[in-house]
């Protein structure tokens, strides 16, 4: 995994809970979707939650110069 995350706090529209979307990037030969299985099982066993992650190719999230803003709250509360 790369050292690049974001994370996405949300509400849904239909259920109105909270959902965790969680980023990361990785390198080299990696089978995203098999790596965002084995990451949301041991979120879940470890935190007792159920976050929605996405691996993607390094060089995907949004990078700057200064640090960016890796925590992200969209819910309207």
């Amino acid at each position: 995994m790369g050292s690049e995350y974001r994370i996405i706090l949300a509400r849904d529209v239909d259920t109105h809970k909270d959902v965790l979307h969680i980023s990361v990037e990785a390198e080299g030969r990696v089978d995203f979707a098999e790596s965002a299985k084995t990451l949301t099982k041991l979120a879940k066993s470890k935190l007792g939650v159920t976050p929605k992650f996405a691996v993607v190719p390094i060089g995907t999230l949004s990078r700057s110069e200064k640090k960016t803003k890796r925590v992200e709250d969209q819910r309207d509360l």
